[in-house]
């Protein structure tokens, strides 16, 4: 939602096309989550952290970088 709101305040206008455009060009907001970029394709690119319940607590199982995994992929 806060991509949102800040993609509104950048847009030329709050018509489709100018607000697509604002939002596509989101790099590096910092959300409470953490920072979030929206790639070419229009997806977001966040890191996120997986966390299984092992005896009802949570329990850190992995975080994954998607830039990192993404320079991975392309070698």
């Amino acid at each position: 939602m806060m991509v949102l709101y800040d993609s509104m305040k950048r847009a030329k206008s709050l018509e489709g096309k100018d607000l697509a455009a604002a939002i596509a060009e989101t790099k590096d907001f910092k959300g409470v989550t953490g920072n979030i970029t929206i790639d070419k394709d229009h997806n977001a690119q966040k890191g996120v952290v997986i966390v299984k319940i092992k005896d009802a607590n949570p329990v850190f199982e992995a975080a994954v970088d998607p830039t990192a995994a993404m320079t991975k992929g392309s070698k």
